[in-house]
């Protein structure tokens, strides 16, 4: 009789064992989708920080520009801009009493719409770019 107990129960903790070890993958794959997200979070905030720095530093040589050597320097950060951000394009648009400067870049592959800022007004098909916009008087 205590033979065909044991036998009975036998299986009852591969069965546990098993479900343990799925839980376990499903809470390593959850943990290891939101580290990619992080990741591609921190990436797509690191170009928005080298964006808003070089539209910043665009719009001081902008300010310099009318005193002489302002134009070259503003040639040089273009093409820091160009470096630093992925197909990084500047625009400088001067009118009315203020100025404006935008630094457009590709978004990091892998990234969703939602986490790079709007499109500077472009049309539906640039998408897939951001930009960070400084305004000042010169």
């Amino acid at each position: 009789m205590k033979r065909s107990r044991i036998a009975h129960c036998a299986g009852a903790s591969l069965i546990e064992v098993m479900l343990a070890l799925a839980l376990m993958a499903v809470n390593a794959m959850g943990l290891i989708a939101m580290q990619l997200w992080t990741s591609r979070e921190t990436v797509a905030l690191l170009q928005r920080e080298q964006a808003v720095f070089l539209a910043d530093a665009i719009a001081e040589a902008a300010n310099e520009g009318q005193a002489g050597s302002g134009a070259a320097r503003v040639t040089q950060w273009q093409a820091r801009v160009a470096q630093l951000l992925p197909k990084g394009l500047t625009e400088i648009t001067r009118g009315g009493g203020a100025s404006l400067v935008q630094v457009r870049w590709a978004r990091a592959s892998g990234l969703s719409a939602s986490a790079t800022p709007e499109s500077c007004g472009e049309s539906a098909g640039t998408a897939d770019r951001a930009c960070a916009v400084m305004v000042f008087v010169p």
